[in-house]
């Protein structure tokens, strides 16, 4: 049998670089005009546009944009492990339906979460910008003075904020896919897997290939003795692009291997795996 890659699953990072670049151009209009001598000035007209629906539609049609880029990336992997496995016709058919059910709902809910992140991006930024300027007023600065820092600080605040939304968002998307097709299919099991890259964090790095539970998810840090954030999957935290394999034919895996259950990692065989999932 030839096992499938598992990094199909992971998501390509241009999905995120064109949510990035389409978010940063949105961002780009709405401060075009923006008087740096007159910040205060500005806030009104900011806040009135992004909270216009020409606004909200264009927030919502770059949040359906990723998103069904993010979905066509997780159900052509899905296909894909439909191919290789004994489920093939089952994962087919879920496919098929799972967009009139749960998944599609999902779909649905992801869209207006991100066209909802989008629009409150300006409002926040316009936020920082009001208490920054009061501050600076309050220190007897001159309005030459603020508005230099205002054009050094703004650009960097805009574009690290929608930094941040692009590489959380397109993750978590990718995430909730992946599970809730595993949820239509009863898949409960999954491997974490992180990007290898040199930012991955320490506690991620901890459960690379550990298989885990849906209904069984660890808190990362708490396993290292870091501050821990909850308990989470793979892909569901700030600045996260691991992502899960999920457990289609358990002859996919090689043993022994390691396992998260009830806040440890264990060593586990491939017959005892087999009983916990049987």
């Amino acid at each position: 049998m030839i096992h499938m890659n598992k990094d199909k699953w992971q998501l390509p990072r241009r999905i995120e670089k064109q949510y990035d670049w389409a978010m940063r151009a949105l961002m780009d209009k709405i401060f075009a005009k923006f008087d740096y001598l007159n910040p205060l000035d500005c806030i009104p007209y900011i806040e009135e546009l992004a909270n216009s629906n020409d606004f909200y539609h264009v927030a919502e049609s770059i949040a359906s944009n990723m998103i069904t880029a993010v979905y066509s990336h997780n159900a052509k992997t899905w296909r894909q492990a439909a191919t290789q496995g004994t489920r093939g016709r089952e994962i087919y058919q879920a496919l098929q339906q799972s967009m009139q059910g749960p998944v599609g709902e999902r779909v649905n809910a992801l869209i207006d979460y991100n066209a909802f992140l989008i629009t409150s991006t300006p409002l926040n930024i316009s936020r920082e910008i009001t208490k920054y300027v009061l501050a600076e007023q309050q220190k007897g600065r001159r309005a030459e003075i603020i508005a230099e820092g205002l054009q050094k600080r703004l650009p960097s605040v805009s574009k690290s904020r929608v930094n941040l939304i692009a590489r959380t968002e397109t993750s978590k998307a990718s995430s909730a896919l992946t599970r809730a097709q595993s949820h239509y299919l009863g898949i409960s099991w999954f491997e974490w897997i992180t990007s290898k890259d040199a930012r991955v964090r320490q506690s991620h790095k901890n459960l690379d290939h550990v298989l885990m539970n849906y209904n069984d998810l660890p808190s990362p840090e708490a396993l290292v003795g870091e501050k821990s954030y909850g308990r989470y999957g793979p892909g569901d935290t700030f600045n996260c692009r691991c992502y899960a394999a999920p457990v289609i034919d358990v002859d996919y895996l090689t043993f022994p291997r390691k396992i998260y259950i009830n806040g440890q990692i264990h060593n586990i065989s491939k017959a005892n795996f087999r009983k916990m999932v049987s």
